[in-house]
């Protein structure tokens, strides 16, 4: 039978709860030691009291000069001495309850409580709910609950042992003490919880739990947790909740407003000045609709909504009277959003309000302290649905707010990506701090993976912070970060928005400002929790603003033999001057497959520094054309003797100059052209670390691309990319799809073996290769395709094997449009020829 204790209301009595096997609650009075046993019991052998009390008698083993009192020995002289503990699953270290509240007008609460310690050790909490009737007080509450967690956590220490005689007049639940040198136990006081009288009553053994009186002091350490009986701390000296901006930012984020001055000094210097917008929360004054009830359960829909899977909300209402005056906030009720769906909906249930109610709000937010406002003046009613309402820069009533205070401090680098990254480090490869000279200072997470988390560093060399502390959350490549000042400046304070002080006049510098909701006393938010907005001084935005043309940019492409080129990758080496960009440009520079082998050849063989090259017959490049030999490619800067003579740079975009044998193709690139447009500040942002864009270029192959882009200030610097090392000296899109010849049965030797087949258009091949179901045996098989009477490609089947290797199309003929397909049987097995034959031609 498990029992759990209550401190009383009104004397320092404590009440034994155990539940019965119906259910119910049975009581009886438990104390301290000087509560329960203030003069000496009668039978007690105690020679003096402890901690003001008497212990209803005294075990002890004769150490440390004890006498030797009531402790039996076995027949092996053994001691019958016992000690031990629960099993973690079986000692909660966090316990709930549920009351009503006389000092919050009888409304429906709960309390918490969690040994931190022990639920680090043990890597669990577990949770034993208290059900009970009758707590009066958010106070008695959390007293009782720091009592049962104290005796679980730091009382799961049992005795056994056995005695005589001597147990005679002891009761369950009497205090008594223990000395035992084996296991360190000296006058320890144990609160008896059974005695089992042995045969005939000879003897008895008795089973205790450790006592500790400190468990039963009337605060129990709770003065500084609870500073008065109530559920909340009184109008504005409990601590506020941190400040909400003014303004969404194009990324989403919640930030102030800023507007920079610049003033003329009494001295005549310039100074600058900054006017920061926030919202100040209302303080709950309404004396006619109080403070509304619901249920603490909130029940989520996977349907009827668009809130998103696998997160955490928190709600709370408040009501509003006819005056439009708005009260205290209600509990604040939590909503587990399952993953699976992104069409959830959350209702609350069992609202309940004060006769002067005329609407209700309410308010949600991802943390309890941070809600802010998704429905107002609703009509009175004892349920709330939310399919997913958008936030409004409204926050929830915060009867602690009296003012704001404000306070600011400088960047010391430029924002960049996190392209070094560890779990206690960050980096970017093109910083250039001095070793050693950031220690003290402060790393923060400004956007991306992980944003909001600030380190202090350890160390640095110039391209990477080391930090005190791992990360919560691990950055990633478009993650963006910052080193600025450890120490804040107080700037200002306000009580309504704007608040207005002075910064450095130190211009394109970043300045970080935040602010932070203070009560009567001057006690601040959690800084940890206060929002920070970012400002480049002179120049604005958020510290990236743009102030000449952008870098380079790196970027990558795919294709995947579909027909579809894909840009992606696209990054930077720094965030400066990206911000303005609004267009990239790429050029394209490709054989048009189509078009078939080359039919114009080098005359004469070219070793790889020779710009001079004389062709067979006469290309039709001009000058600034590019073309492409072999796995080079090549400027043209003049044509001579009426085409049959180029003058070339060798190695172009990035390619290798290499000698050529005469007779080699020399192709002609194509060049294409494409803008792709940006909103402004989109590199910025977590989203253009996926950015991919699509282009339908079927059946070519790209020997380079160039890329740049555009802000206000113009161009930036062109990248090329360059494909001669891939396996076909390009990057071949190809169109997607397939041709197949089929024949079933056994095979033989035959022309126009399977029907023949023509294509709708015109495709490059991929590649062309043979299966059967039953190998050949004996010789291999061989098959040709055949487009009209020339071949296309031809494939063999080695003896015992089912698949043949694949025939690469990339210098294959073009299938034309129209024209027929035809499939020839050169060759089958002696042993065995094989049997069912499909040859696949991938386009």
């Amino acid at each position: 039978m498990a029992a759990d204790v209550i401190r009383g209301v009104r004397n320092n009595a404590r009440l034994l709860l155990t539940y019965a096997s119906d259910g119910k609650l049975a009581v009886r009075v438990e104390n301290s030691l000087g509560e329960q046993q203030p003069t000496k019991p009668e039978g007690s052998n105690a020679a003096a009291a402890e901690n003001g009390g008497w212990p209803a008698y005294v075990y002890a083993d004769g150490t440390g000069g004890s006498p030797v009192s009531g402790i039996l020995r076995r027949d092996n002289g053994a001691s019958t001495v016992r000690l031990w503990s629960r099993p973690i699953a079986d000692t909660p270290n966090r316990f709930s309850a549920e009351f009503q509240d006389i000092f919050n007008e009888y409304q429906q609460d709960s309390f918490a409580i969690v040994d931190a310690a022990d639920a680090a050790r043990t890597g669990q909490e577990i949770t034993g709910r208290v059900v009970a009737d009758g707590i009066p007080t958010y106070d008695q509450a959390a007293r009782a609950l720091k009592f049962l967690l104290d005796k679980s956590v730091q009382g799961n220490r049992y005795l056994e042992f056995e005695t005589t005689v001597k147990a005679l007049g002891q009761r369950v639940g009497d205090l008594i003490a223990v000395t035992y040198g084996k296991e360190g136990l000296v006058n320890q006081p144990f609160r008896i919880l059974k005695i089992a009288p042995g045969t005939n009553y000879r003897t008895v053994r008795i089973t205790a739990q450790i006592h500790n009186d400190a468990w039963y002091q009337d605060t129990n350490g709770q003065l500084t947790l609870i500073p008065e009986t109530r559920r909340q701390p009184g109008v504005g000296e409990g601590l506020p909740n941190p400040l909400s901006g003014a303004e969404v930012a194009d990324n989403g984020l919640v930030v102030f407003g800023i507007t920079e001055l610049q003033v003329t000094g009494t001295d005549g210097t310039i100074l600058s000045e900054v006017e920061v917008e926030f919202t100040p929360p209302v303080a709950g004054q309404s004396r006619l609709a109080g403070i509304p009830i619901l249920s603490l359960q909130a029940a989520v829909s996977g349907t009827g909504g668009t809130i998103t899977e696998n997160q955490t909300l928190y709600y709370a209402v408040t009501a509003t009277d006819a005056g439009g005056l708005e009260s205290g906030p209600s509990f604040t009720v939590r909503a587990k959003v399952p993953a699976g769906s992104n069409t959830n909906s959350v209702t609350l249930n069992g609202l309940s309000f004060t006769a002067g109610t005329a609407s209700f709000n309410v308010y949600r937010g991802a943390i309890p302290t941070k809600l802010h406002r998704i429905a107002a003046a609703q009509g009175v009613a004892s349920q709330f649905t939310d399919t997913g309402f958008e936030p409004e820069l409204v926050a929830s009533p915060d009867p602690q707010y009296e003012h704001a205070n404000f306070y600011w401090r400088l960047e010391e680098t430029e924002e960049k990506f996190a392209t070094i990254i560890g779990p206690d480090s960050v980096g970017d490869t093109s910083l250039t701090m001095e070793p050693g000279k950031l220690v003290g200072h402060l790393v923060r997470l400004v956007e991306g993976q992980g944003e909001g988390q600030e380190r202090t560093i350890v160390a640095n060399t110039a391209t990477t912070v080391t930090v005190a502390r791992a990360w919560d959350e691990m950055p990633d490549a478009a993650t963006h970060f910052v080193v600025s000042e450890a120490a804040w400046h107080f700037g200002g304070r306000a009580r309504s928005s704007p608040a207005r002080f002075e910064i450095p006049n130190l211009r394109e510098r970043v300045v970080q400002i935040t602010g932070r909701a203070a009560n009567a006393a001057n006690i601040e938010s959690p800084e940890a929790l206060a929002l920070v907005t970012r400002w480049r001084i002179g120049g604005g935005g958020t510290g990236v603003a743009d102030n000449g043309p952008p870098p380079a940019a790196s970027f990558g492409t795919s294709a995947h033999a579909d027909g579809v080129l894909r840009f992606q990758g696209i990054a930077f080496p720094e965030l400066a001057n990206t911000q303005g960009i609004t267009s990239g440009t790429f050029i394209l520079h490709y054989r048009d497959e189509l078009q078939g082998v080359s039919t114009v050849l080098l005359a004469a063989d070219a070793d790889a520094s020779q710009t001079t090259l004389t062709l067979n017959p006469a290309g039709n490049a001009d000058p600034g054309d590019l073309i492409q030999i072999e796995r080079e490619i090549l400027h043209v800067t003049a044509v001579g003797n009426g085409g049959l003579e180029y003058t070339v740079e060798r190695g172009y975009h990035v390619s290798t100059a290499a000698a050529h044998a005469a007779g080699a193709p020399v192709y002609k690139l194509q060049t294409r052209t494409l803008v792709v447009p940006f909103e402004k500040r989109f590199f910025a942002t977590a989203a253009s670390g996926s950015w991919v864009h699509a282009e339908w270029l079927p059946n070519i192959r790209m020997a380079s691309a160039e890329f740049y882009v555009t802000n206000d200030f113009g161009p930036g610097p062109v990248t090329v990319g360059n494909y001669m090392q891939f396996t076909d000296a390009g990057q071949r899109t190809l169109h997607g799809g397939q041709l197949n010849f089929q024949i079933e049965g056994i095979l033989g030797i035959l022309d126009d073996a399977a029907p023949p087949l023509s294509a709708q258009e015109s495709f490059s091949i991929r590649d062309v290769y043979a299966t059967v179901k039953a190998p050949p045996e004996g010789a291999g098989l061989q098959v040709q395709v055949r487009q009209g009477g020339d071949v296309v490609a031809a494939c063999t089947i080695v003896a015992g094997q089912t698949v043949s290797t694949a025939v690469n199309g990339a210098e294959l003929p073009v299938l034309a449009a129209g024209a027929t397909l035809s499939l020839d049987l050169l060759a089958v097995g002696t042993s065995y020829p094989g049997r069912d034959l499909t040859v696949t031609i991938r386009l």
